[in-house]
């Protein structure tokens, strides 16, 4: 394993600010299907995405459409490793 994604502290079991068990927090789901859809596929031009630039991009797509975002949280994902690597690279 060339790259580990997490984030800087424990995300509480049953979401975040202890949001019923079960639910996942909005901003948090809507980072990680937005940080898997841009890491795994590449964009319109055909270009891959690194895993910073895809962290990135989910990390801004997240803070847009909630309210009360992962940063508010104090959440941040953090890169341990290679982050200049790609989806399809061992």
């Amino acid at each position: 394993t060339r790259a580990f994604l997490g984030f800087n502290s424990d995300i509480p079991t049953g979401g975040i600010k202890g949001q019923p068990q079960g639910d996942m927090d909005p901003a948090l789901k809507t980072f990680l299907t937005n940080f898997w859809t841009l890491w795994a596929f590449p964009d319109s031009d055909g270009r891959q995405r690194t895993l910073k630039q895809a962290v990135g991009a989910a990390k801004e797509a997240a803070n847009k459409s909630n309210v009360k975002t992962l940063v508010g949280y104090g959440l941040s994902p953090q890169i341990y490793g290679c982050s200049d690597l790609l989806f399809d690279q061992n």
